[in-house]
């Protein structure tokens, strides 16, 4: 495609939950780029994408989301925001969709796996598909202390224990976060997400300096899908629990409302600090 003609295409948000569908394309705006979005019924919200163009799509109609692309003359996507894991009993297909579960075939069930044959079906189309990242990096956590607390002794022992359960799991694509409070592990992220993670270890903690979440990239996982998150929720919800801080990986991690989440952090006396995670990046 010529570079004039990439320049007049649009890009295309494929939304899910939360603020940073509109906060991304509020920032396109901002610098000129026309945006189209898709909004995944039932995760999207309609306050965060009612200002911009928009149409609603429902997740297992796969052919219905590429023909509203095409028609909204969008080049380049990004895939922004959480999406809940529906059932395959649950999702409506069409033969299209149904064509990438057969490609995924048992990988269809593992995060990684599943969203590579979805990038790869965008890029068969003639789409180019980008990360989050490439747009919002001043959003992309940092090495070192974030905010006003630093972690207490011992908080470093929990963090490097985190990270080496995390590295061995990996390969099992299993999620992205695990909680650790004195070297002892309460729990490892699954399909029910880091929000209830952080409430069912709650009720485990012991006594003594409060647990740790981290959070990073699998290794091999690709930057263009799923990125990990936290936002001021996240904080809300780790206070609240009685954890003493929070890891994330440096360049792998997105923080949503970044202003907000510190000054909550701080208020909570909650650390929040970017580590080196040493996942592989994978475009």
């Amino acid at each position: 495609m010529a570079a004039a003609q990439q320049q007049q295409l649009k890009l295309g948000i494929l939304a899910g939950g939360g603020v940073l569908p509109g906060q991304l394309a509020a920032r396109l705006e901002e610098q000129g780029r026309e945006v189209f979005i898709a909004a995944f019924e039932d995760h999207a919200e309609a306050a965060v994408i009612a200002g911009f163009d928009h149409h609603w799509v429902r997740l297992g109609l796969a052919q219905q989301i590429i023909d509203v692309l095409k028609q909204n003359n969008v080049g380049e996507v990004v895939m922004v925001g959480p999406v809940g894991r529906p059932s395959l009993r649950e999702l409506k297909t069409d033969a299209r969709f149904l064509k990438i579960l057969t490609k995924a075939g048992l990988k269809a069930f593992r995060d990684d796996a599943f969203l590579s044959v979805i990038i790869a079906e965008f890029e068969s189309e003639g789409f180019v598909v980008s990360s989050i990242g490439d747009y919002l990096n001043d959003h992309l956590a940092v090495i070192g202390q974030i905010g006003g607390i630093s972690p207490p002794t011992g908080a470093q022992d929990d963090i490097d224990r985190g990270c080496a359960v995390l590295t061995q799991l990996s390969p099992s694509d299993v999620g992205q976060a695990v909680v650790v409070q004195e070297g002892v592990v309460l729990g490892i992220e699954a399909i029910e997400g880091t929000d209830n993670l952080i409430h069912r270890c709650g009720l485990l903690k012991r006594a003594g300096p409060g647990p740790v979440l981290i959070k990073l990239c699998k290794d091999g996982q690709s930057r263009r899908a799923d990125l990990p998150t936290i936002g001021p929720e996240t904080i809300r919800r780790a206070a609240a629990a009685g954890f003493s801080g929070i890891a994330v990986q440096a360049n792998g991690c997105i923080l949503v409302d970044r202003d907000m989440l510190v000054q909550q952090a701080d208020q909570a006396r909650l650390f929040i600090c970017g580590i080196d995670g040493g996942a592989n990046d994978r475009s």
